[in-house]
């Protein structure tokens, strides 16, 4: 990214391997639209870059894993939610170098980002991740 980004129409398809990539970047998805990461594409977000969901269909789950094999790696990025929270389950989750998983919502459970028991996590060697707002596991 050269400059910020906003997603806001259609849906996003990972097929493969992408790469986001811009320091103090950040690129929102707003669209009511999914996103999907396919089985065995890796959405990889990069040192410095910000990836904001706030789906206009109001909804939580619009980022979606196809199986196991879908993985959103997160290296030295924030994961951020608006108050229309963010549900992450079925996948794989990497965390690499220092991560930070931040939600806009501070007293209601159904705005957070909900780290469901079906999504494989992996904490890399000296990986450190940094939690703000709620989040909820389960």
């Amino acid at each position: 990214l050269s400059s910020s980004f906003a997603f806001g129409l259609g849906a996003l398809d990972v097929q493969r391997n992408v790469r986001v990539e811009g320091k103090d970047k950040q690129f929102a998805y707003t669209s009511a639209g999914s996103a999907t990461i396919a089985s065995g594409a890796t959405l990889f977000l990069d040192r410095g870059v910000t990836f904001s969901y706030d789906s206009l269909a109001a909804s939580r789950d619009k980022l979606v894993f196809t199986d196991d094999s879908s993985r959103l790696y997160l290296n030295g990025c924030t994961l951020h939610s608006t108050h229309t929270g963010l549900s992450l389950g079925t996948g794989t989750m990497v965390v690499d170098d220092h991560v930070i998983i931040e939600s806009e919502a501070t007293e209601l459970q159904n705005e957070a980002i909900a780290i469901q028991t079906n999504l494989n996590t992996e904490i890399l060697s000296g990986a450190v991740c940094d939690f703000d707002g709620i989040i909820t596991y389960g």
